[in-house]
């Protein structure tokens, strides 16, 4: 059958993103939220970078007398790559940004102490908090932090490296995102709570706080700076308008990310693994440590990330019997284009 040739990402990314986007416009819901300016930007350096390729690529293989059928290809297959890789962005974003604006707050608040209820029974202590307990050198709060903050650079940057090296683990990776935020869509929506901090800390819902959590928030040990940088990421988050509510925190993205990071980077140089093993366990603490994540968000971010990674494999896996259309035709001439370059100049 001639729908079986189209590639997963058709099925995986396309059609679930255009059916959640039609989903938004007939809502008719007076609660919607643009996108922000750094995804627009993020966008238009994408596909400025792809239109400038295939631009330069077309006039050398006309200037060489290429058949016109391999500059339509290129072109074509340039076209369904800005197309998939910004579907997915704008679908992440705005289905992200509805659920945060259609929350309850009596929801939200129950859902936050249940976290908390949970982390005692399971660790003993309030993780977020407990982790505070204890004064700690500047140099280690900022390398915790920083590499906390890293989480979505390095899924950046592998993205781009995947790209351009081994188009397989490219795939992998913008099918492991897509999936992996529609499941994780569904426990925000379902279990919505607040990050610590916000909860909290801050207390931003004016909801009652116990006297046990109340204790533990106030023997942390803050320092200055750290108390600064947390304040940054709360601003992030919090809306000023009180209109939108951050429930992304249970399964926490930054260990899905941490996980593909790790996953594509030693896929592709496995020596790799020797800074990015310390640099997760530094990600994964500093889900705590910026009080962003309950513990119980950590455990399901790793069983997350694992059994995505995990699904799209086993996908991958099946689709390689039936041969599907390759739309990253222009991911091989890049790749190609990369080994004519770098031998050109290490045989000059």
């Amino acid at each position: 059958m001639w729908l079986r040739k189209f590639p997963l990402e058709l099925y995986c990314i396309v059609v679930p993103a255009v059916l959640f986007l039609l989903f938004i416009f007939f809502d008719g819901s007076k609660n919607t939220v643009p996108l922000s300016g750094d995804l627009i930007v993020l966008l238009s350096v994408f596909i400025a970078s792809i239109a400038c390729y295939v631009v330069l690529k077309s006039l050398w293989l006309v200037a060489h007398k290429h058949s016109y059928n391999v500059v339509v290809k290129l072109v074509v297959s340039g076209i369904v790559l800005v197309g998939i890789v910004s579907l997915e962005l704008v679908t992440l974003a705005l289905s992200t940004l509805y659920l945060f604006a259609h929350q309850s707050v009596e929801r939200v608040t129950e859902i936050s102490n249940w976290y908390m209820m949970l982390d005692k029974k399971i660790f003993g202590v309030y993780p977020a908090f407990f982790i505070h307990s204890i004064s700690y050198p500047v140099f280690l709060e900022m390398l915790i932090v920083y590499s906390y903050h890293a989480a979505f650079l390095l899924l950046l940057g592998v993205l781009v490296f995947a790209f351009c090296m081994n188009k397989k683990v490219f795939r992998i990776l913008i099918l492991s995102i897509f999936i992996s935020h529609v499941l994780g869509y569904a426990c925000w929506a379902l279990w919505p709570s607040i990050a610590p901090s916000e909860m909290y800390r801050l207390n931003i819902l004016n909801a009652p706080i116990s006297s046990d959590i109340q204790a533990s928030v106030e023997n942390m040990k803050l320092s200055e700076n750290l108390t600064q940088e947390i304040d940054k990421i709360d601003s992030f988050w919090i809306d000023p308008a009180g209109k939108l509510l951050s429930v992304s925190t249970n399964p926490s993205m930054h260990i899905v990310w941490a996980i593909l990071v790790l996953y594509a980077a030693m896929s592709l140089w496995r020596p790799s693994g020797y800074i990015l093993v310390p640099w997760f366990i530094l990600n994964m603490l500093g889900t705590l440590f910026t009080i962003q994540h309950y513990g119980i968000d950590i455990i399901a971010g790793l069983v997350l990330g694992v059994a995505t990674v995990y699904i799209v494999q086993k996908l991958l896996r099946y689709e390689e019997r039936i041969k599907p259309y390759n739309y990253l035709y222009i991911a091989d001439e890049l790749k190609q284009d990369i080994k004519n370059i770098y031998n050109y100049i290490l045989f000059k």
